[in-house]
């Protein structure tokens, strides 16, 4: 993990040009990963064989609210689509905005469809790992080898996964630094015109977690790592789900509060955005809601995994809480005194 921490490190400080060629690169292999992954539901049938599970709809799928934290799952899975604007000032043509968003929504929707619908046919769901089950699709209808390399490419993106979070969300404290909400050394950049120093902040920050978490040694039974990789996840998208709340909200705070400017921007028609802004409240909403009915494995009891996800959840939004209200405070510090030559008349 420090090594994969240490190297997506390394990656955000040199050229974003070389750094975006490798993302490229394992972007090529993770399409072919797909691809592979859901012709082997074909081959499979082809071979004579019946799907593995039903697709029947069962009453039993609805009963119980329990039933429904695979929403929060699923929203999850759908997180990040809005990172790459973390770049924007990176971003040269609005086009490629207007592209991406809709491209990339259509892609990674039908990617998930795809790739489940083809797990469902060729692994029984008694067999079906919750981590590497889609690899288990290739190595059943295709070949043991074959499905291993498969997983040896998934395990890539992971790597590739941290690198661009690293260097995408450093960008955030980039911005900070340079409102000084932040130590104004993060909003400082490189010869490589990168924030190296907002980057190595980040790496350093995850390492350190990192080793709290997991340099306790477990037994080789123990489903610690597991334990933990679920409650971290969950903590997640209940965080990132509250901030995407924010994000929706915010169309129509900035349309009552700088009404020239957003009209200027619009591109979309506002009974649309209104739409979309109300629908993305309440997904969010839901998906925060629905992830406490039920813990996402069998290991965890409802009451652990209540105490553990809401834990992480509440500290680590008090914690961002506690920057903000620090920054605030030492921002207009900092205006203030900007201010007092005026004030003084020296100006």
């Amino acid at each position: 993990m420090l090594a994969v921490l240490w190297f997506s490190c390394l990656l955000g400080t040199l050229r974003f040009r070389l750094t975006q060629s490798y993302v490229n690169v394992q972007f090529v292999l993770y399409s072919f990963c797909l691809l592979m992954i859901g012709i082997s539901g074909f081959v499979w049938l082809a071979g004579g064989h019946h799907a593995a599970n039903s697709f029947a709809l069962h009453a039993s799928s609805l009963s119980g609210w329990g039933q429904w934290t695979f929403f929060s799952t699923v929203v999850l899975a759908l997180l990040g689509i809005e990172v790459p604007m973390n770049m924007g000032a990176e971003i040269k043509s609005e086009r490629s905005i207007k592209r991406y968003l809709f491209w990339g929504c259509l892609v990674v929707i039908v990617a998930y469809l795809w790739a489940t619908w083809s797990n469902m046919v060729v692994v029984p769901v008694a067999q079906n790992n919750a981590t590497y089950g889609i690899v288990q699709t290739v190595q059943i209808a295709i070949s043991h080898t074959f499905g291993s390399v498969v997983g040896f490419i998934l395990v890539l993106i992971f790597v590739s996964d941290t690198v661009v979070y690293n260097y995408s969300f450093a960008r955030l404290m980039f911005v900070s630094g340079l409102e000084r909400r932040m130590p104004h050394q993060f909003g400082q950049v490189n010869r490589n015109k990168v924030p190296a120093n907002a980057v190595l902040a980040q790496t350093v920050i995850a390492s350190v977690a990192t080793a709290i978490i997991y340099f306790p040694i477990q037994s080789a039974t123990s489903s610690y790592a597991t334990k933990v990789y679920l409650v971290l996840l969950a903590a997640v998208t209940v965080v990132w789900c509250t901030s995407m709340v924010l994000l929706f909200a915010d169309v129509f705070f900035v349309r009552r509060s700088f009404p020239e400017k957003f009209k200027e921007a619009q591109r979309t028609p506002w009974a649309l955005l209104a739409v979309c802004g109300v629908l993305g409240i309440v997904a969010d909403a839901a998906a925060v809601v629905l992830l406490f009915f039920s813990p996402w494995a069998p290991i965890f009891t409802k009451a652990g995994w209540d105490l553990a996800v809401g834990t992480i959840t509440v500290v680590s939004i008090a914690v961002g809480l506690v920057i903000f209200l620090v920054s605030e405070r030492g921002r207009g510090a900092r205006l203030g005194r900007v201010a007092s030559p005026a004030e003084t008349g020296l100006s």
